[in-house]
């Protein structure tokens, strides 16, 4: 049985999801995913929802947190920094 290391399945991983990154069909998942969350009886009972400023090969956030605002309902937005070999830390 050939068995894959750990970095050849990240990397494996990877070039799928940006693959997949690139199609029509990760726009339609991403927008039902949007329409659902939406419509949960959760969200709207939610004083403020928590949630993160998606990166390359993540669900868009972007329609969601547009969608956020329209509704008017409180948001708290993360965001993920880099560290420069300086130590400082950019967004």
């Amino acid at each position: 049985m050939n068995l894959i290391n750990k970095k050849d399945l990240r990397n494996l991983q990877i070039r799928k999801l940006t693959e997949f990154g690139k199609t029509q069909q990760k726009q339609l998942e991403d927008g039902i995913l949007k329409e659902k969350l939406l419509k949960s009886r959760l969200l709207h009972q939610a004083e403020n929802v928590g949630i993160s400023i998606s990166m390359a090969l993540e669900v868009d956030t972007a329609p969601i947190i547009a969608a956020l605002w329209k509704i008017e309902k409180e948001s708290i937005y993360s965001t993920l920094f880099t560290k420069k070999e300086n130590g400082i830390y950019t967004l």
